[in-house]
């Protein structure tokens, strides 16, 4: 059966291939994280360069560098943690999305299972519920002709009943 929403089978089709691009997702956010820390460290070299040239050269300003270098190095960290902690965060939401993608799977596959235990139950108790009726129409056959055959046995001791009246 074709869902709605999925150019695949079923819906638990659907939630798999949605898993499995959370789970893409999640190495690119880890790539991407990997990316942020190569970026600082040459944002770190790049720093330490500059404060190391403003040492040797015996510059008005080489404190000033120096104190800026700092300054940027301490922003660097935090951005690294930053960065670090917001892919955390989106690891746990598309984590959060995969589960939740899992237990909607799970829950269109009960579903189909009480859909087709519902259609068995159905078929089983419509046909119990049609041989009943071929048993009580065979039944009130059977009544109908006891019912005759008493008729009969009765007619028939009265006819001998009456048999016996003129014999005696």
């Amino acid at each position: 059966m074709a869902h709605a929403n999925s150019p695949y089978g079923t819906p638990a089709d659907w939630y798999a291939d949605t898993a499995v691009s959370i789970a893409f997702k999640q190495r690119d956010a880890s790539n991407q994280a990997k990316i942020c820390d190569i970026k600082l460290r040459e944002a770190y070299k790049h720093v330490a360069t500059l404060a190391n040239v403003s040492q040797r050269v015996d510059c008005p300003h080489a404190q000033a560098v120096e104190e800026d270098a700092r300054v940027v190095a301490g922003l660097l960290r935090e951005l690294k943690e930053v960065s670090t902690e917001a892919a955390e965060r989106q690891l746990e939401n598309e984590e959060i999305q995969a589960e939740i993608a899992r237990v909607r799977a799970e829950i269109v596959k009960k579903k189909m299972e009480i859909e087709r235990y519902v259609k068995m139950k159905y078929k089983e108790i419509s046909e119990a519920v049609l041989k009943n009726q071929m048993v009580m129409s065979k039944s009130s056959k059977d009544i109908k002709r006891s019912e005759g055959f008493q008729k009969r046995a009765y007619k028939n001791k009265r006819h001998m009943s009456s048999l016996n009246l003129f014999s005696t």
